[in-house]
C-alpha cells in the first residue's frame, strides 16, 4: 500500500470509530442519580434465630422506578443484601440483633446499582423489658441471679416486609 492509501485509511478508520462511538454513547441507558429512592421488599424471612453472618438476603423490587419519565428499575427486580453482625437472644432479658447491609439491585439492562447501606433503626429490634434490673429490684440478688434463666426476644424480619432503600453514587 502506498502512504497517500495509509493516511486515507487511517483516517476513515478515526472517523467511522468516532461515528460509532457517538452513536452508541447516544443509546446508553441513563444513569440513576444518588438519592434516587427505590423500594423493597424482602422475598424471605430473616431471623436472628437462624441467620449467620455473611448469610445472602434476597429482596425484591416492589414498584417501577422512574428517572425522567423512564423506568430505569423495573418491578420485580432482584436486590441482594448481606447479614453483617447477628446476635441471638441473650440470657438477662437481652434481646437479638440483627445487622444488614444493603448491596445492590439489577437496572433494565442487568446491570448492578449500588445502594445506600440501610438504617433500619428500631424497626427490627426484638421488644422485651430486661430482666436484670427488674430481676434484682423486685427480688434483690437472688433475682438478679434468675435472671440467667430469663431470655430476650430474637429479631425477626417476616417476608414481605417493606423498606425505602436510595441509590448510592452514580450507577
Amino acid at each position: 500500500m502506498t502512504k497517500p492509501r495509509a493516511n486515507r485509511a487511517a483516517v476513515l478508520a478515526a472517523v467511522f470509530t468516532l461515528t460509532l462511538m457517538t452513536a452508541l454513547a447516544g443509546t446508553a441507558e441513563p444513569r440513576i442519580p444518588a438519592g434516587t429512592p427505590v423500594m423493597l421488599e424482602f422475598v424471605e424471612e430473616v431471623s436472628s434465630r437462624t441467620a449467620k453472618k455473611g448469610d445472602p438476603v434476597r429482596l425484591r423490587v416492589y414498584t417501577d422506578v422512574l428517572v425522567d419519565g423512564k423506568v430505569l428499575i423495573k418491578q420485580d427486580s432482584l436486590a441482594q443484601g448481606i447479614v453483617e453482625d447477628v446476635h441471638r437472644r441473650r440470657s438477662f432479658g437481652r434481646k437479638g440483633e440483627l445487622k444488614l447491609k444493603l448491596q445492590h439491585v439489577a437496572d433494565v439492562t442487568g446491570a448492578r446499582v449500588p445502594l445506600e447501606p440501610y438504617e433500619s433503626g428500631k424497626r427490627f429490634k426484638a421488644e422485651g423489658p430486661g430482666a436484670t434490673g427488674a430481676g434484682l429490684l423486685v427480688f434483690g440478688p437472688v433475682g438478679a441471679i434468675a435472671g440467667v434463666f430469663v431470655k430476650g426476644k430474637e429479631v425477626t424480619i417476616r417476608r414481605g416486609t417493606r423498606i425505602q432503600a436510595q441509590v448510592a453514587g452514580f450507577s
